[in-house]
């Protein structure tokens, strides 16, 4: 059988090792939403909170403290007004353009023990793993 968790744990075991040095104090599902929210805008919150695995009560108080740092700010979907949705901040937009700069650097000093073959057999692997994925329709 596929083992589908090891997906999971291979980029939750490649983000813990990444801390980034910040002038604002986050925690690392602070850090995780901030990323998500910078890389799919608009999305409604139960998009958010599936992706991160927090139940409701939990991803609001995380997204409460995003708002209170002026990360983030909540907003009536323009798609259905019964739900909200999160941006970014001019100030939540730089510090995640931050984040994703360390993390690049993260990611090249964690892969150049890889020789150019390896990386290209692990690029492919990942691409052969999301068309699988879609075509799954996950």
């Amino acid at each position: 059988m596929v083992d589908f968790g090891a997906l999971n744990r291979i980029g939750r075991d490649v983000r813990k090792g990444f801390v980034p040095k910040l002038d604002i104090k986050l925690r690392e599902r602070e850090v995780h939403l901030l990323s998500l929210i910078h890389k799919h805008p608009s999305e409604p919150f139960i998009f958010y909170s599936d992706r991160i695995g927090l139940e409701r009560s939990s991803f609001s108080y995380l997204s409460e403290a995003l708002e209170l740092k002026e990360l983030i700010t909540r907003e009536d979907s323009k798609k259905d007004k019964r739900t909200k949705t999160m941006i970014l901040t001019p100030q939540g937009r730089k510090l995640t353009d931050e984040i994703e700069r360390q993390f690049q650097e993260y990611l090249s000093d964690l892969l150049c023990v890889l020789s150019q073959d390896e990386l290209e057999k692990l690029d492919k692997s990942i691409e052969d793993i999301k068309k699988i994925i879609r075509k799954l329709g996950i």
